[in-house]
This record gives structure tokens, C-alpha cells and sequence, in this order.
């Protein structure tokens, strides 16, 4: 049954590819215009603006939550019923200093299993801000 299942998958992820048309050169260039105009917009979010001492932080365990606030979750302005709650927390930048950063915790309305989680990490490779996801 699991070499059904993976065949499956591997054909439907075909088809989804197939079907997308890649990128245009003016894609790209959108696509990091919009990367600029949500780094600006972090960057103008109190929120994601840590406050204290850079000796402060570096005495902070990695991991440890500095700030949360609850937001109301829309897809394309339409507000839906998950429950998000955004963390700032100290962790380590490219090059081994203490930084911050935010992640989002969304919650279902209903939870079919309350005790699993589903994580999405989008990794990248970059020092500029711009290139982040």
C-alpha cells in the first residue's frame, strides 16, 4: 500500500508541476519588490523590534520567548477562524550572534488531534534581508 500511496503523491506532484508555469523575469523581480515591501513593513512592526541590550540577549538560553501578541488570521483580507499567536524569540543569526526572531503559531478552530503538530520551516541562505522568505 505505501508504493501505491508514494506513486500516488509522485503524480499528483508531477501534475501540479506541470501545470504551474515557471516564472517570468518580471515574476522575479515582483516577487522580491514584494520581499522588500514585507521586510520594510517587519522592520516598521514594533513587534518584531527587540528592545534590549545586545549583552541582555546573549544571556538569554536560545529558545526563550521575549514577546507574544494573539492576530486574527485572514486569507486575502478574509478574516478565518484560526487562532495565531506570534513569538518573538532570541535565537542565533548566520553567523553564531544572538538575534531575534518571529514565528506563528496557528491553532484550528477544531482540533481532530490536539496532541500533533505540523511544522513548515522555510530555510534560506543569505545575510540580506531581502533574500528571506
Amino acid at each position: 500500500m505505501s508504493r501505491c500511496v508514494a506513486a500516488l503523491t509522485a503524480t499528483a506532484t508531477a501534475a501540479v508541476l506541470l501545470a504551474v508555469p515557471a516564472p517570468t523575469s518580471a515574476a522575479v523581480v515582483s516577487d522580491r519588490a514584494a520581499a522588500a515591501a514585507t521586510a520594510r513593513a517587519a522592520r516598521a512592526d514594533a513587534f518584531h523590534t527587540y528592545s534590549g541590550t545586545r549583552a541582555e540577549l546573549a544571556k538569554m538560553r536560545r529558545g526563550t520567548v521575549i514577546r507574544t501578541r494573539s492576530l486574527t488570521y485572514s486569507l486575502q483580507g478574509v478574516p478565518v477562524p484560526i487562532r495565531v499567536v506570534q513569538l518573538l524569540h532570541r535565537t542565533t543569526d548566520q553567523l553564531g550572534r544572538p538575534t531575534t526572531n518571529v514565528t506563528s503559531v496557528l491553532r484550528p478552530p477544531v482540533a481532530l488531534h490536539p496532541d500533533r503538530v505540523v511544522a513548515y520551516g522555510s530555510f534560506y541562505d543569505s545575510l540580506n534581508p531581502l533574500d528571506g522568505p
